[in-house]
């Protein structure tokens, strides 16, 4: 009986892991200085051929946007929105959620300026969240994790 059980739950697990794609965004998190005590926390997504993800800034009632959590922050604080950079996000509409939403394909930057107010006690820790979609279905807006103390703090 336990057995039979065993291998039910293992089926199920398959089959709820097939459901969402795995590793449709792979996120890389960097720091880089930009003078009088700020740095930039970047966050660089590759985006899967065929997929696009959906910007920081989405009108209500649409799709998740990508978005920055911190869960701790200690000798900085945050300083303005976290947005995306470089490339400008294409914007068409959805008819899904019948409105002008933009997206990214291939690639994303995304920052968050930091005011440094103690070098010794730094650290941030957080995540980056992103939904992401093909002509199928979407992902879940999984966390996607960094951290970094102040041993990573770029040399000024």
């Amino acid at each position: 009986m336990n057995f039979k059980r065993t291998i039910t739950s293992l089926f199920f697990l398959f089959v709820l892991s097939q459901a969402f794609p795995q590793h449709v965004i792979s996120w890389k998190f960097s720091l880089q200085d930009k003078g009088n005590g700020e740095i930039e926390l970047i966050a660089d997504a590759t985006i899967q051929q065929g997929w696009h993800m959906y910007d920081s800034k989405i009108p209500d009632n649409g799709p998740y946007p990508t978005s920055l959590n911190f869960d701790e922050i200690k000798g900085a604080e945050a300083v303005g929105d976290f947005n995306a950079t470089g490339k400008q996000a294409t914007v068409k509409y959805d008819p899904v959620f019948q409105m002008n939403i933009g997206t990214f394909d291939n690639s994303a930057r995304f920052i968050q300026r930091i005011k440094v107010t103690d070098k010794g006690s730094f650290l941030i820790t957080g995540d980056v969240r992103a939904q992401a979609c093909d002509d199928k279905s979407c992902t879940p807006p999984l966390p996607n994790e960094f951290s970094f103390t102040s041993a990573d703090l770029p040399k000024t």
